[in-house]
């Protein structure tokens, strides 16, 4: 895996229309509901943009809001300067490389075996739940 590669999984919570940019430029944008845990250890929701964009915006197509995915991303950012004040600003964007749907009523995905938030697999293969301490 190249290092600016990155795994999460999530719930799609929803999708927002494909945009036509420009001629030669498309994407199409949705938010992933993502469980997480607070300083205290309490669960807590957190809720992330990504985008697909060029050719990455048809992996979408068979994706539903409410469908728990897999998702290859990747950061990327860049500098646009405001014309009228000529300060850059900066952007930062969440590339998705690859989406997959993970089927939540067997607990397998298309890509095999996914740990569960909080899960870690020892060296023997063993899972080890960090957030409990087993």
């Amino acid at each position: 895996m190249e290092e600016n590669r990155f795994r999460i999984s999530g719930t799609i919570e929803k999708k927002l229309s494909i945009k036509d940019i420009s001629a030669s430029f498309r994407k199409q944008e949705f938010i992933v509901n993502i469980e997480s845990f607070d300083y205290k250890g309490e669960p807590k929701e957190e809720y992330v943009k990504f985008q697909c964009v060029q050719n990455t915006v048809t992996t979408l197509g068979g994706i539903n809001e409410g469908d728990k995915v897999s998702i290859e991303y990747k950061l990327t950012g860049r500098i646009w300067e405001n014309k009228e004040t000529g300060k850059p600003m900066y952007f930062t964007n969440l590339d998705v490389i690859d989406i997959s749907v993970i089927d939540a009523a067997t607990g397998k995905s298309t890509l095999g075996d996914v740990t569960r938030p909080g899960e870690v697999l020892s060296m023997d293969g063993k899972s080890n739940d960090i957030l409990s301490g087993g």
